[in-house]
């Protein structure tokens, strides 16, 4: 009788283990539902939001040319990020449209197509360096649906987003200069519609 006791309780022990561990695997998994729709894991910028900018200009991109609209904005001296909203309005959307950072010399650049398509570039001394060329990425929205362009720039590192999702990293210089607006006319003429600009800093280190 007393060995059949003991079983009885080792038993009863491990069940009630058993019981607060599902209990403990159900709050954590509905505390990180919780923590993923509230936005708790979602990337951040550098920094507080500097500056917006919502008046930006309207690009019409004819046939096979390349244009860059530089805007009055300067980069910051500390890390920062920069995002960037834009739609492809009317016209082929065999297009490119995106953002640059730096001058018409040294500059990095990256841009989206409606068709699906990405492509991140460095323009070094005038001499352009593809890091990442044209190709397809499931996060773009096609057609004539908005695309978010987000990247941030760190001490020798820079980090590229596409509609927050993560698209590419690498080791690069911090970039100066200001913000530039892209459009690559690589089928027939397009008019792209640049929405919002945002820019956040970093503090300054003390």
């Amino acid at each position: 009788m007393g060995e059949v006791y003991t079983v009885s309780m080792v038993n009863g022990e491990k069940g009630k283990w058993l019981l607060w561990a599902g209990v403990i695997l159900s709050v954590t998994a509905v505390s990180v539902l919780a923590g993923i729709m509230a936005g708790v894991f979602d990337p951040r910028p550098v920094g507080p939001l500097q500056t917006e900018l919502t008046d930006l200009p309207v690009l019409n991109v004819p046939q096979g040319e390349e244009q860059i609209i530089w805007l009055e904005t300067p980069l910051p001296k500390e890390a920062y990020s920069v995002q960037l909203t834009a739609v492809s309005v009317t016209g082929a959307t065999d297009t490119g449209f995106g953002l640059v950072l730096g001058n018409e010399t040294n500059l990095w650049g990256t841009a989206v197509s409606p068709l699906g398509y990405v492509t991140i570039w460095q323009r070094k001394n005038n001499h352009t360096i593809t890091q990442l060329p044209w190709q397809t990425w499931p996060h773009i929205r096609l057609a004539n649906a908005p695309n978010e362009i987000w990247v941030d720039v760190r001490p020798d590192e820079i980090t590229v987003r596409i509609n927050r999702e993560f698209l590419w990293q690498g080791s690069a210089e911090h970039i100066s200069g200001k913000i530039g607006l892209t459009g690559m006319g690589l089928g027939e003429t397009a008019v792209i519609q640049f929405t919002t600009l945002k820019l956040y800093t970093a503090p300054p280190k003390s």
